[in-house]
């Protein structure tokens, strides 16, 4: 109910043509955002398809920065013309959900390591958009059980994110997947968006 108040409230806000600034002011207080616009960052998530992917991407890798994690954005030549267009709001919406639980979830995987390092590459196979995001961690993981609801390796009342990516998964199976994969002390989620083909 709160959540859905406080979308409400920006509807609004957005409807009465409140100045912009007043809006990102009123978001970034409800997210108790500090971060500063990040020109070097801007440029590099340049070539990512317009919208909510984007400013994920963006907003999550300003974080990085500005917790001094090191991080590589990697973006093949293609992406500049892969369309998104024909993917509906809805979809878009689960998409960027999904990175960013798998963003957060890299971040506070590093968070307190002394080698800090997310990379996030994009590029395209067959008919999917696929975005990679790889951290380094320490301790176990184990892949069978992250399926599983409320699973986590950060302790009590964490989880709820991968039961969310879970949830949206499973309701857009056709169109998204999603593959996890360890190599020594690095974990990767890669998130597969298939694309409609034009004809």
């Amino acid at each position: 109910h709160e959540n859905k108040n406080e979308f409400l409230t920006i509807r609004n806000m957005i409807k009465n043509n409140e100045r912009s600034e007043t809006i990102i002011k009123y978001i970034d207080k409800l997210v108790d955002n500090k971060i500063k616009d990040n020109d070097k960052i801007m440029k590099k998530t340049a070539s990512i398809p317009e919208g909510g992917l984007r400013a994920t991407i963006y907003s999550k890798l300003c974080l990085m920065d500005k917790l001094k994690i090191k991080y590589q954005l990697n973006i093949s030549r293609e992406i500049k013309t892969t369309n998104l267009i024909n993917l509906d709001e809805d979809l878009i919406l689960k998409i960027c959900k999904i990175l960013g639980v798998f963003l957060d979830n890299a971040i506070e995987a590093v968070q307190n390591l002394s080698k800090k390092a997310v990379i996030v590459d994009i590029y395209t196979i067959d008919n999917y958009l696929c975005i990679d995001i790889t951290n380094n961690f320490q301790g176990d993981l184990n892949l069978n059980n992250m399926g599983n609801i409320k699973y986590t390796t950060k302790g009590n009342d964490h989880g709820y994110g991968l039961t969310l990516v879970n949830k949206l998964l499973e309701e857009e199976h056709d169109r998204l997947e999603n593959e996890k994969s360890v190599n020594r002390d690095t974990f990767t989620q890669t998130l597969k968006i298939k694309l409609n083909t034009v004809s």
